[in-house]
């Protein structure tokens, strides 16, 4: 046919995919985003190698279908360098993009030094070598205040984050989490050891707050 129709072309996505041929990345540009995600699939899960510096550049162009967001941001993961720490932070930072995919895009960042053996998406058995931190740092620290301008779940993990990486400009953002009583417990226990990674000069106030402070979760931190 000429003009196949969106089911043909994804049926030519699965046979290209069986074949393990790199052609199966021309559909990363297909206007119907269930063939874009049928492709994401096949590139990302053979793996076709030679389509993912492509798919990971889908994080900033693609739809947000989730089975093409996965894939993206893995694949930037899993490719390991500056420019793709960069994608995830900025990924993270963009208002409009979906909470769960923002917050994952921080944990990619978080395990970035020590990646797991396996898969983010698959679970299975991909080990990645070590890397370190660094890369994982400049690009939050490029990214960090669209990130604190997020919702609560991506600040108060992007603010943790940043103490875990020796980011001391996140300390005010951190005070403000661990400051505010209508915050989880959880996050504000989180923001506290944030405080203490990173030795500011807001801690002594901070702890002396935590040891009366009304949740037990709070105190317990303050003490440790």
């Amino acid at each position: 046919a000429r003009h196949p129709s969106p089911a043909v072309r994804r049926a030519l996505v699965v046979a290209l995919r069986r074949q393990q041929s790199p052609l199966a990345t021309r559909f990363l540009a297909d206007p119907e985003p269930i063939v874009v995600a049928e492709a994401a699939r096949a590139i990302h899960d053979v793996p076709i190698l030679a389509g993912y510096r492509q798919l990971a550049r889908m994080a900033d162009t693609g739809p947000n279908h989730p089975s093409v967001v996965r894939r993206a941001l893995n694949a930037n993961f899993r490719a390991g360098t500056p420019a793709t720490a960069t994608t995830l932070a900025r990924y993270a930072a963009q208002e409009g993009n979906p909470l769960p995919f923002r917050l994952m895009a921080l944990r990619m960042l978080e395990q970035w030094a020590k990646p797991s053996n396996r898969d983010q998406v698959l679970g299975m058995w991909r080990p990645l070598k070590p890397r370190g931190s660094q890369a994982a740092a400049t690009a939050l620290r490029q990214h960090l205040a669209g990130i604190l301008a997020g919702p609560d779940k991506v600040r108060q993990q992007g603010a943790q984050l940043a103490a875990k990486l020796g980011l001391r400009e996140v300390a005010p953002a951190l005070n403000r989490i661990y400051s505010d009583p209508s915050q989880p417990a959880v996050a504000r226990a989180n923001a506290l050891r944030g405080l203490a990674t990173i030795k500011t000069d807001l801690l002594p106030g901070a702890l002396q707050r935590a040891l009366t402070d009304r949740s037990g979760l709070v105190r317990a931190a303050g003490r440790t």
